[in-house]
């Protein structure tokens, strides 16, 4: 994956371009507005720039509608039919009534079990969240553990889930890990880049040529899923 700009006239959009083995051009808006164009091998330049000109009043018409979308951002209700990601997937939410409350995952589906109404928002949320929380810390050890096994380190970091507007992930002085909860919703390849990254930083503490060059001796493709991860979740 490669960080580009495409100029018309007065605008500059930030995009990424992304060669892979295909035929033909795909370009996609995001809903968090960023925006990736696929490619094939050897498509020219020249190409991909009469692409982007030809697609320029598409693209400018999705980012106007995401733009207004994100100046009124739907509040999530917690109530059935309502989609949310676990782990790169997308699953759609089902609120039934139980005589036990919980969460439980199938195919597709996370389903909220509550005693109460089935559109009781806040119950159904902090039914949710409790899970979610309870996953990130299952989820975010297990990994930890497992990245700490494959090098030589001394003491297992402490784990903290932590809320953080720019940030997935976050080393401190005092050997321990800050991930954001919101990293569950990716995929479990990018939880692993985020733990690893910041266990580079136990030898490296700044991102220097030495800690990137030890990073990407351990996960060879971090560039790649660091973009996916900012493209689809950030």
């Amino acid at each position: 994956m490669e960080q580009r700009k495409f100029r018309y006239g007065k605008r500059v959009y930030d995009y990424v371009l992304e060669r892979s083995k295909r035929k033909t051009f795909s370009l996609v808006v995001f809903p968090n507005m960023k925006i990736s164009l696929r490619v094939p091998l050897d498509a020219p330049d020249s190409d991909i720039d009469n692409f982007l000109i030809k697609k320029w009043p598409w693209l400018e018409k999705q980012l106007s509608e995401l733009s207004r979308y994100k100046k009124n951002p739907v509040t999530k209700s917690y109530v059935s039919g309502e989609s949310f990601y676990y782990l790169g997937r997308q699953y759609m939410m089902k609120v039934e009534k139980s005589s036990t409350e919980g969460v439980c995952i199938s195919p597709g589906i996370i389903t909220v079990k509550t005693r109460m109404s089935l559109r009781n928002s806040e119950h159904n949320k902090a039914i949710y969240e409790k899970w979610y929380l309870e996953k990130c810390e299952s989820v975010f050890k297990k990994e930890l553990f497992s990245a700490v096994k494959d090098y030589s380190i001394a003491i297992i970091p402490r784990l903290k889930i932590r809320e953080m507007k720019t940030r997935w992930g976050s080393y401190q002085k005092n050997n321990t890990i800050n991930l954001n909860p919101r990293l569950l919703q990716a995929p479990r390849i990018a939880i692993r880049y985020v733990i690893t990254h910041e266990l580079c930083h136990i030898k490296y503490k700044n991102h220097d040529k030495d800690f990137f060059a030890l990073l990407e001796s351990r996960i060879s493709d971090w560039k790649k899923i660091k973009d996916e991860l900012e493209l689809k979740f950030g």
